[in-house]
């Protein structure tokens, strides 16, 4: 009877700290990381609530990818797909707070600041396939991004 007890204990306490996303799956076979690898479209981009996506889009463009460089041993975030084919944004990132968010070094052009010297931390809201949902506090702005 006691081993029984112990068992459900310790199968409460893993479910419990497997909730990790708003809307995610309670037990996921797959790591943080390997969900968000793969490109992605930004389809809603917002600054205080304020549709911006046309601005990112001339910026640097709204295809996304997150993946792993095997040269350079780094996850990498690439942005491109804008009206110049030569503008787009490349950088590392990696993940805070038990991977509940996500920093990107030199985050800060993303956001349209001329400040490459300051990495964004941007909470992950929500993570599914192919969905991330992501926001950030920048400059006394808040940043909302959907990618599909």
């Amino acid at each position: 009877m006691k081993k029984t007890i112990l068992i459900l204990i310790a199968i409460a306490a893993i479910a419990a700290g497997c909730t990790k996303f708003e809307e995610g799956p309670y037990v996921f076979s797959r790591s943080v990381n390997n969900r968000i690898h793969g490109s992605y479209t930004l389809s809603r981009y917002t600054v205080d609530g304020v549709d911006s996506l046309q601005q990112m889009k001339n910026r640097f463009g709204l295809n996304f990818e997150f993946y792993y460089n095997e040269h350079n041993d780094n996850e990498v975030l690439r942005i491109d797909g804008g009206t110049n084919p030569s503008r787009y944004f490349i950088s590392r990132y990696g993940y805070h707070n038990n991977t509940k968010s996500i920093y990107i070094v030199s985050g800060a052009l993303i956001l349209g600041y001329l400040s490459p010297d300051e990495d964004i931390d941007m909470t992950i809201l929500k993570l599914k396939d192919a969905d991330i949902h992501l926001k950030t506090s920048y400059n006394n702005k808040e940043y909302y991004l959907e990618l599909n």
